[in-house]
């Protein structure tokens, strides 16, 4: 229960400029090692020059949930890309692996606490990922793109007080 009351409690953040690409590396070799046991090849496709005002412990969370569901859900050899860009006055972050994609029942309350799809999970990473990023003024979105698998796809403000 401590997990829900974490979910539910307001958190004071420490925001700084941040370089996104340094949290996805981090974030990336956390888990490179674990995909690669499990035949899962990671690309970058990475922006260097993307920063956000931002924590930089909370969005390499957000990150680390994203990076660690994907291989689990590809359930064998496969591809997980991440990629990093600007669009507009938006810094985007999309995940996407090639795996047989979200099941629709998936998708209707993939950010709900307690919705998780793993025996082992408790079914709040992605509620606690929804929530940091919504702190930071962003959206994260889950679907399955035409061409297959699975996409998350997480949008934060770019701000000018992010040198």
């Amino acid at each position: 229960m401590t997990s829900l009351v974490d979910l539910a409690r307001p958190r004071a953040v420490r925001y700084r400029g941040e370089s996104v690409a340094d949290i996805i590396e981090r974030a990336v070799a956390f888990f490179g090692l674990e995909a690669a046991k499990l035949g899962v090849t990671i690309s970058r496709t990475v922006d260097d020059s993307v920063r956000v005002h931002a924590s930089a412990d909370q969005l390499y969370q957000v990150f680390l949930n994203a990076i660690h569901n994907a291989p689990q859900a590809i359930r064998g050899p496969g591809q997980l890309a991440v990629r990093c860009y600007r669009d507009d006055g938006w810094s985007l972050v999309d995940v996407a692996d090639s795996g047989p994609g979200f099941a629709p029942e998936v998708l209707a309350r993939a950010f709900a606490p307690l919705h998780g799809t793993k025996a082992d999970g408790t079914g709040l990473g992605l509620a606690f990922s929804k929530r940091i990023v919504e702190e930071h003024g962003g959206t994260i979105t889950e679907e399955n793109p035409p061409d297959g698998g699975a996409r998350l796809r997480i949008r934060l403000p770019r701000r000018s007080d992010a040198p």
